[in-house]
């Protein structure tokens, strides 16, 4: 989740969807101004994006990050199909 600067959500907002590792992202109500949701391969990864995509965008005051470690079992299942594969 992010808080940005009082009107500016939106131009926020913009250049948070051109960052590759965005899957979805909204405007929301309340202590936040924007949910993101991302995808990358590592936690280091993760980091790199937090600390060098998101947070240096002009008007972002604040970010919360909140992992999600319980994966769809319909995605874990063809993620196995793939693996057995190789």
């Amino acid at each position: 989740m992010i808080k940005s600067d009082l009107g500016a959500e939106i131009d926020v907002l913009k250049e948070i969807r051109e960052i590759p590792e965005v899957r979805k992202a909204y405007t929301i109500y309340g202590v936040y101004d924007l949910i993101i949701r991302v995808e990358t391969g590592t936690s280091d990864d993760l980091k790199e994006l937090i600390q060098q995509k998101l947070r240096i965008i002009q008007n972002v005051q604040s970010t919360l990050t909140m992992v999600i470690i319980d994966a769809d079992p319909a995605r874990k299942h063809e993620c196995e199909l793939i693996s057995k594969k190789s």
